[in-house]
């Protein structure tokens, strides 16, 4: 595989971002973005913070979040039209969805960060759909997404070209998730952490259809004991950059999934195994722990708390309780852009 060729296009990424914000070296610690400095205090922070899970909790370097930090309490609450903090000159940058909001957060995430995840993993129109290995005791292992495209996608840069069965495909491997998609257009993948011989039983039963009806998805059959978890969608557009909130002490974040559309969906991209964790209001998160992440295990829980809105929160504090998660979830609500940037950006 050549994850090598992978792995440089991700460092070149970081360095593009790093090359955006301005540090002032005099203080340790400090963050320095349009004129207001943040100084995360003596202890050191072990990452900038997480990427998303859904934007691939395997491969979370790629997706920088940069902290640019919060108001004051004593500042005055002006609700503007949403801008990028990023990219400010083009709003469009950042994804448009409702976005998380923590009004009273718990002493260990501390007081909320603005964060900016980087996202603009895929480009063009997508459907996709996920199946997994269902028990009765609310788990769902060995999940499997499958989606059928006609633009790019972020993890198939620098694939190697593999032939299984005499037909040529892309394919990538991060620890025991990997990725395999076919080399024409519209493209058809298929991504988890099984073995390569499932991923391609799966793609061998995809029927794309017509695409000049427009991209569609269906599996004329299944894989023994599996079943179709998340039925076929249409996914929104992954813009540049995703509002996020940061965790005072960098192990947390909770981010904006809502082009995946669905928690489950979004939840079976890690490629792990998934238990159901009931939030309260007939609200069902999916929890998982992702061990491929270069940077050490990432626990996760991702739901939506409204329709049309994904949310997820992301930790390196593997030992925290899902139910601290859970009750962080029950904590967060959902706002407009412009109220999120009037309350967190300076």
């Amino acid at each position: 595989m050549n994850v090598t060729s992978h792995e440089a296009a991700i460092a070149e990424r970081l360095r593009e971002a790093a090359g955006r914000i301005p540090v002032d070296t005099s203080a340790l610690w400090s963050i320095e973005t349009g004129g207001t400095r943040v100084t995360l205090g003596s202890r050191p922070r072990r990452k900038a913070l997480l990427a998303g899970v859904a934007a691939i909790v395997l491969a979370s370097v790629a997706a920088l979040v940069v902290v640019v930090g919060p108001r004051s309490d004593n500042d005055t609450l002006t609700v503007r039209p949403a801008a990028c903090p990023m990219a400010p000159s083009d709003p469009s940058a950042c994804s448009p969805s409702l976005v998380a909001h923590l009004a009273s957060p718990p002493d260990w995430f501390g007081t909320p960060r603005s964060a900016i995840r980087d996202g603009g993993q895929r480009t063009g129109q997508w459907v996709s759909m996920a199946i997994g290995q269902s028990p009765s005791d609310g788990t769902i292992t060995a999940p499997i997404r499958v989606a059928v495209f006609d633009g790019t996608y972020s993890h198939l840069d620098g694939a190697e070209v593999v032939t299984i069965d005499g037909v040529p495909l892309r394919s990538t491997r991060i620890g025991d998730w990997q990725v395999l998609a076919t080399t024409g257009t519209p493209t058809v993948l298929a991504e988890g952490s099984v073995d390569v011989d499932l991923l391609k039983a799966v793609l061998d039963a995809v029927d794309v259809g017509d695409p000049a009806d427009g991209l569609s998805l269906r599996l004329r059959s299944l894989p023994e004991g599996y079943t179709e978890i998340v039925a076929p969608r249409s996914l929104g557009a992954d813009a540049p950059y995703h509002r996020t909130l940061a965790g005072e002490f960098g192990d947390f974040g909770i981010s904006e999934q809502s082009d995946w559309t669905d928690p489950l969906l979004a939840a079976a991209g890690a490629g792990v195994d998934l238990t159901a964790v009931d939030l309260g209001d007939g609200t069902t998160g999916w929890s998982g722990l992702a061990t491929s992440s270069p940077d050490g295990p990432v626990r996760f829980l991702m739901w939506s708390p409204e329709p049309g809105v994904v949310f997820e929160i992301d930790t390196y504090d593997t030992a925290r309780p899902v139910d601290d998660l859970a009750a962080l979830a029950r904590a967060t609500t959902a706002i407009d852009p412009a109220l999120w940037d009037a309350t967190y950006d300076d």
